[in-house]
C-alpha cells in the first residue's frame, strides 16, 4: 500500500529556446515512510526505484502530459544531501519524451540536468533540461528542445 501526499507546483517558469512558458505540475509523491525502495546502508539512506507520477500542464503542449519519474539517491540522513539519478517519461496524445537525469540534493535543495529523446510527433527531437530548486517557493527550470 502506498501512502502519498498530493503535490502541486504552480508558477514554475521554464524556457523552450527563446520562448518563456508556465508550468503547472499536479501529482502524487510517496511519503518518506514508503518501505519499498528506501533503506539504510551504513550511515547513508539509499533510495532505489522510487516512483513519482505527475500531470504536467504547460503552455507548450509538447511538454504537457502524464509524467513518471524514477528516483535513485544515496543521501546523508542528517543533512538530506547526496547524489540523485534516474529516468523519466512524459506521454501525451502526440508522442512521448523518454530520458535520463542526474543531480544532487543539498539540504532539500536540488539541482539536476536531464536529456530526453522524443517519439511520435516529437521523433528526432532532443530536450535538454536544467532544473534548480532552492526551496519550495523558488524553482528555476530551463528547457531547450531542438
Amino acid at each position: 500500500m502506498c501512502i502519498a501526499d498530493a503535490v502541486i507546483y504552480v508558477g514554475q517558469r521554464y524556457s523552450t529556446g527563446e520562448q518563456q512558458n508556465a508550468l503547472l505540475r499536479l501529482g502524487v509523491l510517496p511519503r518518506h515512510g514508503e518501505p519499498r525502495g528506501v533503506g539504510a546502508k551504513g550511515r547513508k539512506m539509499h533510495v532505489i526505484g522510487m516512483q513519482e507520477a505527475f500531470e504536467d500542464i504547460a503552455t507548450d503542449p509538447r511538454i504537457s502530459g502524464d509524467t513518471l519519474v524514477i528516483v535513485n539517491a544515496i543521501l546523508d540522513p542528517a543533512t538530506f544531501s547526496g547524489p540523485m539519478w534516474g529516468t523519466f517519461e512524459l506521454v501525451n496524445a502526440d508522442g512521448a519524451w523518454t530520458g535520463q537525469w542526474v543531480g544532487n540534493l543539498d539540504n532539500f535543495a536540488s539541482s539536476l540536468q536531464a536529456t530526453a529523446h522524443g517519439s511520435g510527433a516529437y521523433e528526432g527531437l532532443v530536450a535538454n533540461v536544467h532544473y534548480n530548486r532552492r526551496d519550495p517557493g523558488r524553482v528555476s527550470l530551463w528547457m531547450d528542445i531542438s
